[in-house]
């Protein structure tokens, strides 16, 4: 009888220690300006602290996806772009996660706007302004591409120079205004015989390869 009792006395204290405890960790997530959840290994949301309703609006009934403790995680959830931490912890008696969330929309419009800028300065720096298609940087970097890839799967590689001897007796006689719509047309027909793999890009004058 004497052991039953000294057990169930330890029982009680380690159960006040976990209540008291989780006490406190409610009082810091409550008051904390980020927004922070509590998840079970469901992924059910267990408790959700003011600045993540604020965040949220309406808080999930789950966790979009399983975290991983320790590790940043990025997710969109209502709306935004989420960076979301855990941790592993115990409530109610059982293991679950504490989730922080850290609104990230601000920083992925940013990153977007920035990538799309870079895509337009590489367009502008590879592409031929008259006729549209690759100049000569672009051509440099598509050859090394297709060579890298040719040596890589030992498969033969084609290059076809294409040359209107004509374009500056054009250009002379009728005009540089003349000389550039036949530039031009010439290209349209060139590209209309190509793949979708194929690569076309000008080199001088009327030299295209």
């Amino acid at each position: 009888l004497v052991q039953v009792l000294r057990n169930a006395a330890v029982r009680a204290k380690r159960f006040n220690r976990v209540n008291s405890s989780e006490r406190q960790l409610r009082q810091v997530v409550t008051q904390s300006s980020g927004g922070v959840l509590v998840a079970d290994r469901s992924r059910r949301i267990r408790f959700a602290n003011p600045a993540a309703a604020q965040l949220l609006g309406t808080v999930p009934e789950l966790l979009p996806m399983r975290p991983l403790s320790g590790t940043r995680i990025d997710v969109e959830l209502k709306g935004r772009h989420l960076e979301m931490r855990a941790a592993d912890i115990q409530w109610a008696g059982e293991p679950a996660w504490l989730v922080s969330l850290t609104d990230i929309s601000e920083r992925k419009l940013l990153e977007h706007a920035v990538a799309t800028h870079a895509a337009r300065l590489e367009k502008i720096q590879t592409m031929d302004p008259a006729t549209g298609t690759l100049n000569q940087r672009g051509l440099e970097a598509a050859l090394h591409r297709l060579t890298t890839k040719a040596e890589r799967l030992d498969t033969p590689l084609a290059a076809l120079l294409i040359r209107w001897t004509g374009y500056h007796e054009v250009c002379d006689s009728l005009g540089g205004a003349i000389g550039a719509y036949v530039l031009t047309e010439l290209t349209r027909r060139i590209q209309e015989g190509l793949r979708a793999t194929d690569h076309l890009g000008r080199l001088d004058g009327a030299s295209f390869l």
